[in-house]
C-alpha cells in the first residue's frame, strides 16, 4: 500500500499580512483628509490650510539696487523741492513727488522717514527704514512718521527693528498705504498705526511680530482690506473711537485679539478670516450699527466672536465658527440681530450665550458639538429665536435659565441629551418647535419655570430608558394641546449605520479575506 505524503503549503508570513494592513490603512487616512481638507479662496491667495499669502510673511522684497540714504525729513511743501530725496514730480496730482529707492539704517533720531504739513501730492516708493534709534521717552526711533499729511501715497514700504512705532500716521487723509511691510519693531506699538485721519486705503499690507498688527484710532470713511497681521502679541487689528470704515477680506493669525472693535460706529467688518487668536477672534465693546458679515473664525482659546458690554443695534450674519471655547457670547447687549451664523464648538463649551442682554433676534443659525446649542442666561428678557438649529450637543440644544418672556419659534432640536431645557423661566412662548431623538427629555422645564405656553410643538417622548410621560410634561407646563400633540407622535426609533469612508469596508472584507486564507494553513 503506498503512502501519499500531503504536503501543506507554507503558510504566509505574518508580515505580509501586516503589511497589507499598512496599505490599506494608510489608503483610508489619505481618504479621510482630502475628504476633510479645508480650502477657503481668500482674495489674497491664502489658504485656511497652510496659511500661505501672497504678501509674504517676511519683510517687503526690496530691489537689490536700494541707495544708501540718511534719514528724510520734510516739514512743508516747499521742502520737497530742498530736499535731495525727491527723485522726480511737482506736487501735482498729476506729477507728484517721488521719493524711491532707499535703504535707511541705523540712524538715531527721530524717523527714518519723517514728514509733516504738507498736503501736495507725493509717492514713497520701495523704501526700508530699518532700526531706528532713540528715546520712547522723547518721542523718537519711528521707521515711518507722518502728521498732518494729504495726498501722500505708501507703496513697498518697509520698517523693521525700530524702537518705537514701525508706521504712523495721525491727523492726516487722503492718504494710501499699499504691498508694505511693518515687522519686530521693539516697544509696545503697533506695526502700523493710523490716527486722527479720514479716508485712507490701508489694503495688501504685513504686519509680523509686533506688539499689534494694525491700529485704526478715530479714524472716519476709510477702507483696511486684505491685510495680514501675523504673531503680533496683542491685537492683531484694533479699531476705536472710529467710524463708516470698511474692514474687509483681512487675516490675522495668532495675535491675542483678532479684530477688536471698540467705541465705533457704522463699521463694516466682513469676509475677514481669524485663525489661532489666543482669547477672542472677533471682539466687540462699546460700538453701535455695524454689520459683522462672512467672517471665518477659528481655533480661538476664548469666544469667536465676543460682545462685551453695550453693543447694540447690529448685524452678525453668515459667520463660520469652529473649535473654540465658545462660538458666539452676547453679553449685555441689546438689540441686536443673529442670522445664519454657523457654530461647531469644543465639546466641552456653548455655541451661542446670551447673558444679561434683551431684545435681541436669532435666525436661522446652526449651532452643534458642543455643550450647549444656545444658552439663554441672567435676565435676558424679550428675546426672539425664529428657524435655529440645536443639534449634537452634549447637555442641551436650547438651555434657559431666569429669564422670561422669550419667543421660540420653528427652532429645532436634535440628538442632545436635552431638547430644550428650562430653569426658573417663566411667561416664554413656544411654537411650532421640534424636539426629536434627545436622549433624555425633548422638553423639560422645572418646577420653577411656569407659565410657559405651548402650541403646535413636536416633542417626541426622548430616546433613553427614562423617558418624558405626559405626566412629566403636564408638570412642567405643556398645555393640553401640546399633550395631545405629544402624545400622537410616534416613538419609533431606528438605528442607522454610515460608513464615513468607503476604503473601510474594503478594509474590513480584506481581513475576513486574509483570515480565511490563514485558517486553510492551520494543521
Amino acid at each position: 500500500m503506498k503512502m501519499i505524503l500531503m504536503i501543506r503549503p507554507k503558510p504566509p508570513k505574518p508580515i505580509f499580512f501586516l503589511a497589507i494592513m499598512i496599505i490599506f490603512l494608510t489608503i483610508n487616512i489619505g481618504f479621510v483628509m482630502n475628504t476633510n481638507k479645508l480650502d477657503f479662496d481668500h482674495n489674497n491667495g491664502s489658504s485656511v490650510n497652510n496659511l500661505t499669502y501672497n504678501n509674504q510673511n517676511t519683510l517687503s522684497k526690496i530691489n537689490s539696487n536700494l541707495i544708501d540714504h540718511i534719514p528724510i525729513s520734510i516739514h512743508s511743501n516747499n521742502e520737497f523741492l530742498t530736499c535731495n530725496c525727491v527723485n522726480q514730480g511737482n506736487g501735482s496730482v498729476d506729477n507728484p513727488y517721488i521719493i524711491q529707492n532707499y535703504f535707511i539704517n541705523g540712524y538715531y533720531g527721530d524717523a527714518g522717514v519723517y514728514i509733516t504739513n504738507t498736503n501736495v501730492y507725493f509717492k514713497i516708493l520701495n523704501v526700508w527704514v530699518n532700526r531706528t534709534g532713540g528715546s520712547v521717552f522723547s518721542n523718537q526711533g519711528y521707521g515711518f512718521y507722518l502728521n498732518n499729511v494729504t495726498n501722500g501715497y505708501f507703496q513697498n514700504v518697509t520698517s523693521s527693528y525700530n524702537v518705537f512705532f514701525g508706521f504712523y500716521m495721525d491727523y492726516s487723509a487722503n492718504n494710501t498705504v499699499v504691498d508694505s511691510s511693518s515687522s519686530y519693531n521693539e516697544e509696545v506699538t503697533y506695526g502700523f498705526t493710523f490716527k486722527h485721519s479720514t479716508n485712507l486705503t490701508i489694503s495688501n499690507n504685513v504686519a509680523f511680530n509686533n506688539y499689534g498688527g494694525y491700529l485704526v484710532s478715530s479714524v472716519n470713511e476709510s477702507i483696511v482690506s486684505t491685510n495680514t497681521a501675523n504673531h503680533n502679541g496683542g491685537y492683531g487689528l484694533r479699531v476705536e473711537s472710529s467710524s463708516k470704515n470698511t474692514i474687509i477680506n483681512n487675516m490675522v493669525d495668532g495675535a491675542t485679539y483678532g479684530i477688536l472693535i471698540d467705541k465705533s460706529v457704522n463699521q463694516q467688518v466682513n469676509s475677514n478670516i481669524l485663525l489661532n487668536n489666543i482669547f477672542n477672534g472677533l471682539y466687540v465693546t462699546n460700538s453701535m450699527l455695524s454689520t459683522f458679515s462672512n467672517n471665518i473664525v477659528r481655533n480661538s482659546s476664548g469666544e469667536g466672536i465676543s460682545l462685551n458690554g453695550n453693543v447694540t443695534f447690529s448685524y452678525f450674519s453668515n459667520n463660520s465658527i469652529t473649535n473654540s471655547s465658545d462660538g458666539i457670547n452676547c453679553y449685555q447687549s441689546n438689540y441686536n440681530n443673529f442670522k445664519g451664523n454657523k457654530i461647531s464648538s469644543k465639546y466641552y463649551s456653548d455655541g451661542f450665550i446670551l447673558e444679561n442682554s434683551s431684545n435681541n433676534v436669532l435666525t436661522n443659525n446652526s449651532l452643534n458639538n458642543g455643550q450647549i446649542g444656545i444658552e439663554i442666561i441672567n435676565f435676558s428678557h424679550n428675546n426672539t429665536l425664529i428657524g435655529n438649529i440645536g443639534s449634537n450637543n452634549t447637555i442641551s440644544g436650547f438651555y434657559l435659565s431666569n429669564v422670561y418672556n422669550l419667543s421660540f419659534i420653528q427652532n429645532e432640536a436634535y440628538y442632545n441629551e436635552y431638547g430644550f431645557n428650562l430653569v426658573n423661566s417663566s411667561n416664554n412662548i413656544f411654537d411650532s418647535n421640534i424636539a426629536l431623538n434627545n436622549s433624555q427629555h425633548n422638553y423639560y422645564a422645572d418646577d420653577t419655570s411656569t407659565n410657559n405656553v405651548l402650541t403646535n410643538n413636536v416633542f417626541e417622548i426622548a430616546t433613553s430608558t427614562t423617558t418624558t410621560t405626559t405626566q412629566e410634561n403636564s408638570q412642567s407646563g405643556i398645555d393640553q394641546s401640546n399633550e395631545s400633540t405629544t402624545s400622537d407622535v410616534s416613538n419609533t426609533s431606528t438605528a442607522t449605520t454610515t460608513f464615513e469612508s468607503p476604503v473601510l469596508v474594503l478594509f474590513s472584507i480584506t481581513i475576513l479575506y486574509l483570515i480565511r486564507k490563514f485558517k486553510k494553513y492551520r494543521v
